[in-house]
């Protein structure tokens, strides 16, 4: 019985620290979108990798993507700065 609950304790446990985390890798598919803000864009090689980045932003004070666009980014405005 104790070490039911001892696996339901760790089981937990793992699933909140993966919920406050972002991955650490993503998916290798190049399919371009773009991470829009208000001042910049962020070009990522594929969907995942634009979430995981607007997911550290927000880890590190910055704003989050307001948006995410298939393609490549517009040239109308810099590209985003890196993560604090």
């Amino acid at each position: 019985m104790k070490l039911l609950i001892i696996f339901f304790l760790a089981i937990a446990t793992l699933q909140i620290e993966a919920s406050k985390n972002c991955r650490t890798s993503v998916i290798a598919l190049k399919d371009p979108h773009c991470g829009v803000l208000p001042t910049c864009y962020f070009n990522g090689a594929n969907k995942h990798a634009v979430e995981n980045e607007s997911c550290r932003r927000g880890e590190n004070g910055q704003t989050g993507f307001y948006s995410i666009r298939k393609g490549k980014c517009p040239t109308d405005k810099p590209a985003c700065s890196d993560r604090l």
